[in-house]
């Protein structure tokens, strides 16, 4: 290095443990993510074991109009209906168990200018939510989970979502497809799943598609000009122009991404949620739901363990493991409670 004069910016050795240094990370809280707006946690106690599924049709089985299977004379004997009983079914879960571990070395934790094992903790807690997102969309996007009468062909059935017109020829496709699906839902459910459960889950891509849709910036525009009027200051858009409730049904774009190239290569990068389909499916009450309840979320994990954090120091290595465990599985309970959207254009 060649001698200089004295200057404001050369006399002190510039290094990154300076306490105005800037940190740039892009590890997302687990939180966040917004797999947790459309599934529902259950706690279980075992890896392995069932959860009991009740058929609905008893309980709204009403076969004439005037009721007359259930009147009881006076002075008669009290009905008898054998045939009366509700049948049930225990289905299955098995948990499996999820480790998302790095090894940092001793010298590399000491030397670090930054809290090394708890952003490295961090990055592994996003992985951990990323793979939990993926599964459940493996589910949800699955359409030999649902009955037959439960997948839509949207584009077939009602028209293309992302020039759907407010008049003419496929006039409001994206209303009709929901209401169309919405009813195969109230019918399967006896009318116990009601619309205010029912949550539409899609990717940002398909958002980004059926934004521009007139039937989309229509209601948009309708919607801001009652704000404005009302003095609201919140946004109307969830993103990518899609709004928070779409035609009364609340909307949950997830933006999930994932990369799908091993380190050192050519990196790419996906979504996991796809941009020609969608679920409307129930998803009531809050993030965690309870064992042996009555429960009409759709879609839920079996979470044995839940997003434990380890550390160990190995001394004989000096080193230090660290990992996030999880241990869950994630099913369809009630596929009455959701419907497949495909093929969205």
């Amino acid at each position: 290095m060649p001698q200089v004069m004295p200057a404001s910016s050369n006399t002190y050795v510039p290094v990154a443990l300076a306490k105005d240094k800037l940190l740039v990370d892009f590890a997302r809280d687990p939180k966040k993510f917004k797999v947790t707006q459309y599934t529902q946690v259950i706690p279980v106690e075992k890896d392995t074991g069932y959860y009991l599924y009740l058929d609905p049709d008893e309980a709204g089985r009403v076969l004439n109009a005037d009721a007359r299977d259930f009147v009881w004379y006076d002075a008669a004997d009290a009905p008898r209906r054998h045939a009366g009983t509700q049948e049930f079914e225990f289905r299955p879960y098995r948990t499996q168990r999820y480790a998302f571990d790095f090894t940092i070395g001793w010298k590399a934790a000491r030397q670090a200018s930054w809290d090394i094992i708890a952003r490295h903790a961090a990055a592994k807690a996003q992985q951990a939510m990323t793979v939990r997102t993926q599964l459940a969309a493996n589910i949800l996007l699955d359409s030999t989970q649902y009955p037959a009468d439960h997948v839509i062909n949207a584009t077939t059935a009602h028209g293309a979502w992302s020039t759907s017109p407010t008049s003419g020829t496929g006039a409001f496709a994206i209303l009709k497809t929901l209401t169309a699906a919405a009813e195969k839902i109230l019918d399967d459910t006896l009318g116990a799943v009601t619309k205010d459960d029912l949550v539409l889950v899609m990717g940002s891509g398909l958002a980004r598609k059926i934004a521009p849709a007139p039937e989309i910036t229509e209601m948009l525009k309708y919607q801001a000009g009652f704000d404005f009027i009302r003095g609201a200051s919140e946004r109307t858009n969830v993103s990518y122009g899609v709004p928070e409730s779409l035609h009364g049904f609340k909307v949950v774009v997830d933006e999930t991404r994932k990369v799908t190239s091993k380190k050192g290569g050519t990196r790419s990068v996906s979504a996991v949620w796809p941009d020609n389909q969608a679920v409307l499916l129930a998803r009531p009450g809050g993030m965690e739901g309870t064992a042996n309840v009555i429960n009409f979320a759709a879609c839920c994990f079996f979470m044995y363990e839940e997003m434990t954090v380890e550390q160990k120091d190995d001394p004989d290595n000096r080193r230090l493991e660290g990992r996030i465990v999880e241990d869950y599985d994630v099913r369809l309970v009630a596929p009455a409670a959701a419907v497949l959207i495909t093929n969205i254009t």
